[in-house]
């Protein structure tokens, strides 16, 4: 949403918001419907970066792609290779 001009201030906000809201639902479905809390964890979970996925890039990535950003900088720290280790790996 930053990207977007959206007030970063108000990006916060939104995000405690949807976190709360997410975490509503696991609490309802852990405590009416009686499913394990691991399993709903990871069931939101995955609808959590699936909605995350889908608002970056929209419908033109493919699943197995990461989620491009602007930056190029960014953009090395997950997919640099040096001496066959990714750089994430590295012990600095």
């Amino acid at each position: 949403m930053m990207y977007s001009g959206v007030n970063p201030w108000l990006c916060m906000v939104m995000g405690l918001a949807l976190g709360l809201g997410m975490g509503l639902i696991n609490g309802l479905v852990i405590t009416k419907v009686k499913v394990a809390p691991f399993i709903v964890t990871l069931g939101m979970m995955s609808v959590g970066r699936g909605l995350t996925y889908l608002l970056a890039t929209g419908v033109q990535g493919t699943v197995a792609s990461n989620i491009p950003m602007r930056d190029p900088a960014v953009n090395f720290i997950g997919t640099a290779t040096s001496a066959r280790f990714r750089f994430p790996s590295w012990r600095w």
